[in-house]
């Protein structure tokens, strides 16, 4: 390990914005991908559907952000059912043989996971006081959140960022009528 590279503690950071405007994206048709002949996998799906909310917010807190501008990107993935239902068996290390690895504790062995860090990014934009955000999330979510934003104002996004050495991770992400910030 290079001495110069220094690991770093996860840092959390939980932010709170204020909607004030948002734009829709729904699309359903047939998969490009389908069409093109000779060229795609016979596992293809035929169907393509994707709904995108983009979502623009003034960030309330913490305070080093506070007045800055968020774009949010929220993507509706076409996710399989089984991946709705993943466990966290099935993200336990193996070792080169394939065997699950355990670490040894005082009181017996545990096994050692390696979940998803993130549901989507956070990033700068460069000389700006803005930021971008993109959330990948089931579409039955999306279907939710496009209910409350049509119907209830005032509307808040609350953000937990997870920034490790400069990657800003998006670890949750949710929609509600309360001000996260007073939470």
């Amino acid at each position: 390990m290079n001495s110069k590279i220094k690991a770093t503690e996860p840092c959390h950071t939980y932010l709170s914005l204020q909607v004030l405007d948002f734009s829709l994206h729904i699309n359903a048709g047939i998969s490009h991908k389908a069409i093109e002949h000779g060229f795609s996998a016979s596992d293809t799906p035929i169907y393509s559907f994707k709904s995108d909310i983009e979502i623009i917010g003034k960030c309330m807190c913490p305070e080093e952000r506070a007045d800055c501008f968020y774009t949010v990107h929220i993507h509706g993935e076409n996710l399989k059912s089984k991946d709705l239902d993943i466990t966290l068996q099935e993200f336990q290390v193996k070792n080169k043989d394939g065997s699950p690895k355990y670490k040894k504790r005082k009181d017996g062995y545990f096994p050692i996971y390696d979940p998803p860090k993130s549901i989507g990014f956070v990033e700068k934009v460069r000389g700006k006081n803005r930021w971008n955000a993109y959330a990948f999330v089931a579409p039955e979510t999306v279907t939710d959140m496009l209910t409350i934003l049509t119907n209830v104002r005032p509307l808040f996004v609350f953000i937990h960022e997870v920034k490790e050495a400069r990657n800003r991770r998006l670890r949750s992400i949710s929609l509600q009528t309360s001000d996260p910030s007073l939470e």
